[in-house]
């Protein structure tokens, strides 16, 4: 797995996100900002995070690359991202954003966005009391026909298997799995065993957020093109 974190002036969540995906983590990359005059306090303050940061993985020898941003030069920026980032096509990747400037995080998260990559984020509150995660595919829009959405209600309600949804939206058991695969496409659901009718059904992040949006009464126009 490769690990894809932001840094600024402190080491602590990236040394967090090191522990917690421990024994996973095959290389990690520090993305941090270039800085324009190394004498500053900042300057100093994010070098020895870097410092810091550097002295634990070399003593857990874990592989690492650290890439400079302009961040103030968002296109430069972006193109740098994506030239790097699109080599961990097919891998693994867990994306922490939970340090540095918030143009550095944003620069981050965009490149990933633009290359279509699924990828997982993970971002941790300041007094380390939440860890937020999402899936580069739950914040990808997602064009839903009637009939999908309609299947997406049933499972939040419940109705979470391939056989159930077959006999309680009262459709032939070949459509149920056609309309299932293609939301499994989309990134708003998932299933526990790959060929199963009774194999338990899951929403995503992304597919509980659009249920309950279309559960409270807002079904018409939002999540189709028309």
């Amino acid at each position: 797995m490769y690990l894809v974190t932001t840094l600024g002036f402190d080491e602590k969540f990236q040394i967090r996100s090191l522990m917690r995906h421990s024994g996973e983590v095959e290389e990690v990359i520090i993305v941090k900002p270039k800085e324009a005059d190394e004498n500053k306090d900042t300057a100093k303050k994010a070098r020895a995070a870097l410092n810091s940061f550097q002295e634990i993985l070399n003593k857990l020898g874990v592989k690492y690359e650290v890439i400079d941003i302009e961040i103030n030069n968002l296109e430069a920026a972006l193109i740098k991202l994506v030239q790097r980032f699109k080599e961990l096509k097919g891998k693994k990747v867990v994306v922490n954003v939970s340090g540095g400037m918030r143009a550095l995080i944003l620069e981050v998260i965009f490149s990933f966005l633009i290359l279509g990559m699924d990828v997982d984020f993970e971002m941790e509150t300041e007094d380390f009391s939440a860890l937020l995660t999402f899936s580069s595919n739950d914040v990808n829009f997602t064009e839903l026909d009637e009939d999908e959405k309609a299947l997406l209600i049933a499972v939040n309600k419940g109705v979470n298997t391939v056989n159930r949804l077959h006999k309680n939206l009262n459709i032939p058991l070949s459509t149920a799995w056609r309309r299932v695969r293609k939301l499994e496409s989309k990134g708003c659901l998932k299933r526990t065993a790959t060929e199963n009718a009774n194999s338990k059904l899951e929403l995503t992040l992304k597919g509980r957020i659009l249920a309950e949006v279309l559960s409270s009464g807002n079904e018409k126009g939002d999540f189709s093109n028309q």
